[in-house]
């Protein structure tokens, strides 16, 4: 029924206004703007419900295609000119859109060649294209003028997104090929629309390159699947189109041009059967630099280890390539093949195997240079060179590679910060050790990528350890000689990263004020930038050996403030992996971080401290997490062992979590009562939640008896009574008055009102009930109140001890901001 229905399916648009009379959307004006979102006012559109069954569900497909097709056109025009069209088109990004075109792919398997000419008929209105006679070209000229060039580069972006969706729905519908014939016109109307997208465009430099590109290499998605059905019709037009470029006289043009053409062959697949196919595909790759690789890494052992040093020689000398295509087109095949050397045929005797990665590395990182071969390379390329001869020649990787890029066993005055190369030697150890930890076995060879231009991915991202490594697993897993001395490194690398980009950085810093991090981050401190990042995300999977507990976690606390985005969430993560990870730790992290924000953190830079203050309530919340979990476990064995815990006299309750952390804890609420002296409502707010989280730390943790109560409890038994010795000065909205709850102390420090003059003295000395006056807030003399002795300095003073001298720290801090006369 869907076969016979779909013969005349192509011609659906002669009845439908969307089809055949589709106008293009107009362009919005250029000074106008272009801020609508939503779906487009549509046309009408109608599907004759007498209509075939068949009929009935393609037309309404198709329908639903362009109506879906249109509206993300005009979300496209509407958007920046500088925005990729990915953001807007790749799958993924858009359900509907997404099973649209699965629905289109599913019924293809029966009606494969009307669908094609369907989509052509669409595609073709779109354009405004009459004939094939077509050329793909950018739109913009010249001699425009700005009001002209500016439509000009919207239209060009319109057709670029009408290719990107055309694009999409070909991959999907191609692969039904095997299942379903299709005729020699419409296979080479895919071709040849194909290849025109993979021509070199001269001298273009507007705003959609970068979309072009991406275009592009959607068409070599096309052209990869339509290779695997009609291999020989590819390449056909492929060899056509390379010998046409080689007659052509050499210029940087045609270079250009030859390049361009093989990258749209870049997601060509090798058919393994049947074994035709197989030779066919092997003598097509015959003289293409990037094939080659392919062919040897296909290749059997003897026949690799006869020839694979010969392209290995060629890959090697390619890699200092002034064209950065060309070196990272050798880099690529280098990365490859050393894989199939080192993973797949197991390298070749000692002697052999010595002298070829020898030659590999000191190509790849030359003695004396302080960066790497091709330079502005993904760092994760050398990455993997030096896990996959770690795989099989550890030794060598370690002591030849990683310890020479981490300065290793260098006297002090020898050591300089090259921080490209230390970052892939660091990078490389923590993979490693990885790999060897979680028993991965072999690392799997390189693919082209995570993610298909279309937005269909190939494989999943590996998840990597973040516990900490300890000496005695570093033994278990071979890397016991190596463990300590990487450590020793690390703890070096850090302390110089912190005197040239650490401290100097941080947003307190006078000389960071008003500086962008743009600006900031360039020249020799990105990449030590990066390496920094790379050093703190090491932790605490891998500790510095050397830096005491309170050395790192001040370290991690400035971070946590540096300029660096990145690096400053990575710090964060880390200060609260220690206090998760490490029981004895959490006294230090919790101490260190708070004194940081008494010194380096004052009210002058009141955002900053808000932000330090949603991570001091992070940690404490993550610590009662932690606690909560340890509790169902100590639970669940509790149950077993019950009995003989009370044969002993014992409780089965965490006596290890109890009692030591008390002093921590009444440290913070020290800490936050300092805090609630603020004249900025949104740190009181967050001190009243500190307070709060500590009280659930302490019911969690199980507070002794004899302790002090929690500050928070004492402050909310208190409110009420304080606000009604000085309701009757106060003026405010009456609806926020509390009618329902009693007063606690969030309502208090949420509370907006204001003292009126008055004569009464509010239970206070003068001098607070003047000052009160002075700047007529209420919430003087509810600290006032709260200071009391018979309040908090009686229920809490292990707090008021902290909170003293916390205070005198912090005003030490204003001092100098304070005019003497």
């Amino acid at each position: 029924m869907l076969f016979s229905a779909s013969k005349n399916i192509h011609s659906i648009f002669s009845a439908s206004p969307v089809g055949n009379g589709y106008i293009k959307p107009p362009v919005p004006p250029v000074s106008g703007t272009q801020k609508e979102k939503g779906p487009p006012t549509m046309l009408p559109i109608s599907v004759d419900p007498d209509s075939k069954p068949g009929e009935y569900v393609l037309k309404s497909l198709f329908v639903n295609f362009t109506t879906q097709a249109e509206r993300k056109i005009r979300i496209i025009m509407a958007e920046p000119l500088e925005k990729p069209l990915t953001k807007s088109l790749q799958r993924g990004e858009d359900p509907q859109f997404d099973q649209v075109i699965s629905s289109m792919s599913s019924l293809s398997e029966y009606c494969l060649p009307s669908i094609l000419r369907t989509l052509f008929d669409w595609y073709k209105r779109q354009n405004g294209i009459e004939d094939e006679s077509h050329e793909y070209r950018p739109r913009t000229s010249n001699k425009s003028k700005s009001d002209e060039q500016q439509r000009d580069y919207l239209m060009e972006r319109r057709d670029l997104a009408i290719d990107f969706i055309f694009s999409l729905v070909l991959i999907e519908v191609l692969k039904q090929i095997p299942l379903h014939p299709v005729i020699d016109s419409l296979i080479h109307d895919v071709i040849n629309l194909a290849f025109k997208h993979f021509k070199y465009k001269e001298g273009y430099l507007g705003p959609n390159t970068a979309n072009m590109h991406i275009v592009a290499d959607l068409y070599a998605e096309v052209i990869g699947v339509l290779a695997q059905a009609k291999f020989p019709a590819v390449k056909k037009k492929f060899m056509a189109e390379l010998k046409e470029l080689r007659h052509k006289e050499q210029s940087p043009y045609v270079v250009q041009s030859i390049i361009s053409l093989i990258m749209g062959m870049k997601f060509f697949r090798i058919k393994m059967y049947p074994v035709e196919d197989f030779e066919a595909s092997l003598q097509f790759m015959q003289a293409l630099y990037p094939l080659v690789t392919c062919l040897l890494c296909v290749s059997q052992k003897q026949l690799f280890l006869n020839r694979w040093h010969i392209f290995l020689n060629n890959c090697l000398s390619n890699l200092k390539n002034k064209d950065p295509k060309m070196a990272r087109v050798a880099l690529e095949s280098l990365y490859r093949l050393l894989w199939v050397y080192m993973i797949r045929i197991k390298c070749e005797s000692n002697t052999a195997t010595q002298s070829r990665l020898i030659t590999i590395i000191t190509t790849l990182f030359p003695k004396g240079s302080r960066g790497v071969v091709p330079r502005d390379m993904p760092l994760n390329i050398f990455v993997k060179i030096i896990q996959f001869i770690a795989q099989e020649r550890l030794d060598f990787a370690m002591k030849e590679i990683i310890f020479d890029f981490l300065c290793v066993g260098k006297p002090a005055k020898a050591f300089s910060l090259n921080p490209e190369r230390m970052n892939i030697g660091l990078r490389a150890f923590l993979v490693i050790a990885d790999s060897l930890q979680q028993k991965d076995g072999e690392p799997p060879m390189p693919v082209t990528g995570a993610v298909l231009p279309s937005g269909n991915t190939l494989r999943v991202k590996k998840t990597y350890l973040s516990k900490t490594l300890t000496e005695e697993e570093a033994k278990m897993i071979g890397m016991s000689l190596y463990y300590s001395q990487v450590r020793k490194a690390v703890d070096n690398i850090l302390r110089h990263l912190d005197k040239e980009v650490g401290r100097c950085m941080m947003l307190t810093n006078v000389q960071m004020l008003n500086k962008e991090p743009e600006d900031m981050i360039t020249g020799e401190r990105k990449p030590k930038i990066d390496l920094f990042r790379t050093c703190v995300a090491a932790i605490p999977r891998l500790l510095p050996d050397g830096m005491s507990k309170l050395e790192l976690i001040d370290l991690l606390a400035r971070l946590s403030i540096h300029m660096d985005d990145e690096l400053r969430h990575i710090a964060q993560n880390s200060l609260q992996g220690l206090l998760v990870d490490f029981s004895d730790w959490r006294e230090d992290v919790l101490f260190g971080f708070t004194n940081f924000l008494l010194r380096e953190v004052n009210d002058m830079h009141h955002t900053l401290l808000d932000s330090s203050l949603k991570l001091l309530l992070q940690l404490l919340t993550q610590w009662k997490l932690v606690i909560q979990t340890q509790g169902k476990v100590y639970e669940q064995a509790n149950k077993i062992r019950n009995s003989e815990l009370i044969a002993n006299g014992s409780s089965h309750r965490m006596h290890s979590e109890r009692g030591p952390h008390c002093s921590v804890l009444h440290a913070v609420e020290g800490f936050a009562l300092v805090l609630l002296c603020s004249f900025q409502v949104a740190t009181r707010k967050l001190s009243v939640l500190i307070l709060k989280e500590i009280r659930a730390l302490f019911i969690a943790l199980g507070q002794p008896e004899d302790d002090d109560r929690p500050m928070i409890d004492v402050m909310d038994q208190l409110s009420s009574s304080i606000l009604e010795s000085f309701i009757h000065v106060a003026a405010s909205d009456s609806a926020t008055l509390p009618l329902t709850h009693s007063v606690d102390l969030q309502w208090l420090v949420e509370w907006n009102a204001v003292l009126v003059n008055s004569h009464y003295d509010v239970k206070s000395p003068s001098h607070v009930w003047i000052f009160a006056q002075s700047v007529k807030d209420p919430w003087v003399l509810c600290l006032f109140s709260f200071l009391r002795q018979e309040n908090l300095p009686k229920h809490c003073p292990t707090a008021l001890s902290y909170a003293w001298p916390y205070a005198f720290t912090r005003l030490q801090s204003v001092m100098p901001l304070v005019d003497p006369k």
